[in-house]
């Protein structure tokens, strides 16, 4: 797992805008990690810690409740 400051790092050598918030100590720990693609993809891990997941190309309904909790968590931080 890489540490915040390696990720704040690689995000300041982006050509492109990046933005890196921190959750609030009552919404921590969140162990899973996740990665949405054009509203449609998803790729998933119950503990991001661990290489098990899952990843599916076309789940619309699937990659739009992650989207509506990181949304949720984004709006908190």
């Amino acid at each position: 797992m890489k540490s915040g400051n390696e990720f704040v790092q690689v995000g300041s050598r982006l050509n492109s805008y990046i933005q890196f918030r921190n959750l609030p100590d009552e919404l921590r720990p969140v162990n899973e990690a996740y990665c949405i693609a054009d509203a449609t993809a998803l790729v998933y891990r119950a503990d991001y810690s661990k290489q098990e997941g899952m990843v599916d190309t076309y789940a619309p309904d699937v990659a739009q409740r992650y989207l509506a909790k990181f949304d949720k968590l984004w709006q908190a931080s």
